[in-house]
């Protein structure tokens, strides 16, 4: 995910639907993964490619030099395979992550929990752990209620009020009316 990619997103958020964001940042995630899916398969395919010169090589050599080129094949292949055993590790806990986030971020808006980053991330791993210690026979949803019963720290604020500022957004050059309103606030004659 680049800068520009959250930027974007970021200018089309509406704090409404949050969900359409999470989804929007989600597929960009998984575009990522599947990209380093890709990159990490033509590497694989490299390495292979290597290994059968290398093995190639072995049969046509002379028996002074078949030792040291055993050694180098094999350090070689050593290095492929914790390299596919990374990437292994690296896709199943990504995916671990996204079916966790498929999971938890419902209940987040189902309970009404605040939607800022350190409350829910920690929220998430508080219950992430209690769900997966040895002994658990609860469910999700009953541990999140749980740990926020009787805290209203961790609950939107239904007296808040939503105020939008004019010029609150990032107003483009086509946007003249976000302009307007901005310069208007700050005291400053319209622009000509």
């Amino acid at each position: 995910m680049t800068r520009n990619e959250i930027e974007t997103i970021l200018k089309d958020y509406n704090p409404e639907e949050p969900k359409s964001t999470i989804d929007k940042i989600l597929n960009i995630h998984g575009t990522d993964l599947q990209n380093g899916k890709n990159k990490m398969q033509e590497q694989i395919d490299a390495a292979q490619g290597t290994i059968k010169s290398l093995e190639e090589k072995l049969k046509n050599a002379d028996g002074e030099n078949l030792q040291s080129q055993l050694d180098e094949a094999n350090k070689q292949i050593d290095a492929y395979k914790k390299a596919e055993k990374k990437r292994e590790e690296d896709a199943a806990k990504a995916e671990e992550d996204r079916k966790w986030a498929e999971t938890i971020n419902p209940l987040f808006d189902a309970q009404n929990i605040r939607d800022d980053k350190y409350t829910r991330q920690g929220l998430s791993a508080d219950v992430r752990s209690i769900f997966t210690a040895d002994g658990n026979t609860k469910g999700v949803a009953e541990i999140l209620t749980e740990l926020t019963k009787d805290k209203d720290e961790y609950k939107v604020n239904p007296q808040q009020q939503k105020i939008t500022l004019p010029g609150a957004k990032t107003p483009t050059d086509n946007d003249t009316d976000a302009i307007a309103k901005a310069r208007e606030v700050m005291g400053l004659k319209p622009k000509e």
